[in-house]
């Protein structure tokens, strides 16, 4: 979240912008769902969406490179580390862009369906 407010606040990126009104509006949007992951099965996603500039086809392909960054300061570690974590749970971390409109970061873990009567239960010691 912190990633999409500042690039939506860095005047430096407006340019980029279909509309560089002064009004235009800046949105932090999250979003939970339920969805189809990659594998057909069902998952759980939480959308980052931003109404900043987007991100360039090409620096979209190394954000999550460590030490990638297009920051004066950044360290290019939070989103290869969020990546890692989230895949360590199972799930995955995407980004879908689009140049001058925003960034939809998608982080989605798969769904655990109830477990059948009487497996995986707690059972009581003879």
């Amino acid at each position: 979240m912190l990633n999409a407010v500042q690039a939506m606040s860095d005047p430096g990126r407006s340019a980029l912008r279909a509309d560089t009104s002064a009004n235009a509006p800046r949105e932090l949007i999250l979003r939970t769902a339920r969805e189809t992951g990659q594998d057909r099965r069902p998952c759980a996603a939480v959308h980052v969406i931003d109404t900043g500039p987007g991100i360039p086809h090409d620096t979209l392909l190394k954000v999550f490179d460590p030490y990638f960054t297009t920051r004066s300061g950044g360290t290019g570690l939070g989103l290869p580390t969020a990546r890692r974590i989230i895949e360590a749970h199972g799930g995955r971390l995407d980004a879908r862009t689009e140049v001058g409109r925003g960034t939809d970061f998608v982080a989605s873990f798969p769904t655990v369906g109830p477990t059948p009567r009487g497996q995986g239960r707690p059972t009581a010691m003879p």
